[in-house]
């Protein structure tokens, strides 16, 4: 997305960004609580850290990478299934 165009996608993006660090939040806290070993915290704290990087690049550039659009849906996916894998214990 070119700067300053689309002003409604931009903050669909922030609302997802948001959504997306929540999810990975609290799946941390649901391992952290089960005090399971299965799972990688650390993975999911990268996971964070990226969804960060992210989001401090749109607002910084104000442009919207693709990539950044195809790695936010994985990471979404991704801790969408875990969430409800942890949650139907």
């Amino acid at each position: 997305m070119n700067p300053g165009t689309d002003v409604h996608k931009k903050q669909k993006v922030y609302e997802k960004i948001d959504m997306i660090t929540t999810l990975i939040s609290d799946n941390i806290n649901i391992v952290k609580r089960s005090g399971t070993t299965n799972f990688d915290i650390s993975d999911y704290q990268l996971d964070s850290k990226l969804v960060f990087n992210i989001k401090a690049a749109i607002a910084a550039t104000d442009i919207i990478q693709d990539d950044d659009l195809k790695s936010l849906n994985k990471l979404y996916k991704k801790h969408q299934q875990l969430n409800k894998i942890f949650t139907e214990r």
